[in-house]
């Protein structure tokens, strides 16, 4: 890996900036229908009708002492080139330790990000913790973000994916994370706009191990069941619905897609 791709490797990892906190209502899931108000004016929730190209927002690693807790304040601990395994030896070792994360989806909490190089307005999002409570080192890959996104609960009781993996940037290969015993890692994932409360669940994909959270409570507009069929990631799907299934949805299989490659439009 040359310098430049470092440069850009570690300009990613450490662009995330924590400006607020704030709690978010308990919802009841008896009445599938609710009005969601945003907490502070200045920020947004994400609105999205159909599935939405993501890579979840990396927000550094953190040490933590002999107990992992979500309370009180973690040290971010600084990244530097000695933390990567560049991809050319990401390719040789087939083996990489990537399984044995704990992973914790902390729906309840909101917390925004800025890009560095973004002036656009802030939005929700909450976070998601990958912790190694393990005495060996853990390698979290990724390529220009992280393979991961949201899926919910349908009317019929059937996980369906509501986000698909973002596009890569292009001269950019897969990069290795150490971390190290009492470390974890932070993600931060969208949350969006709705009158749809259900249950959702993060489904991450690392290496060759399937990462899904406990299911939690939380709200989302029901069209992003949906498969945009002006979008290429529908061409894709049409052409080799196996293929999407494995590489854009880490194996879940959008609503109305059961049945060979029929895509079904869900109501509104």
């Amino acid at each position: 890996m040359n310098t430049i791709s470092k440069i850009v490797i570690l300009m990613v990892l450490m662009s995330c900036n924590e400006i607020n906190k704030t709690k978010h209502a308990n919802i009841d899931l008896a009445d599938t229908v609710v009005s969601q108000r945003n907490t502070d004016t200045h920020l947004r929730y994400h609105e999205a009708n159909s599935i939405t190209d993501i890579s979840p927002r990396f927000d550094g690693r953190y040490k933590y002492s002999d107990s992992f807790s979500l309370l009180g304040k973690h040290l971010k601990d600084s990244i530097t080139e000695l933390d990567l395994i560049e991809q050319n030896m990401v390719r040789r070792h087939k083996e990489l330790n990537t399984g044995g994360f704990k992973l914790i989806a902390d729906y309840a909490t909101n917390k925004t990000y800025t890009d560095y190089d973004s002036k656009k307005e802030d939005f929700y999002y909450y976070p998601v913790y990958l912790i190694n409570q393990s005495p060996e080192i853990k390698i979290l890959l990724m390529k220009s973000g992280i393979y991961g996104l949201q899926e919910a609960l349908d009317t019929n009781g059937q996980w369906r994916p509501i986000e698909g993996r973002g596009p890569d940037f292009c001269g950019v290969g897969h990069t290795g994370l150490k971390v190290h015993p009492k470390q974890y890692v932070k993600l931060l994932f969208p949350k969006y706009t709705g009158n749809y409360k259900t249950k959702i669940r993060v489904r991450i994909k690392n290496g060759e191990t399937l990462y899904i959270s406990e299911p939690f409570d939380g709200i989302i507009n029901y069209n992003q069941f949906n498969l945009d069929k002006l979008s290429s990631l529908y061409e894709f799907f049409v052409e080799n619905k196996t293929e999407a299934i494995q590489s854009y949805f880490f194996g879940a299989i959008p609503l109305g897609t059961d049945d060979n490659n029929k895509i079904i439009k869900v109501r509104k």
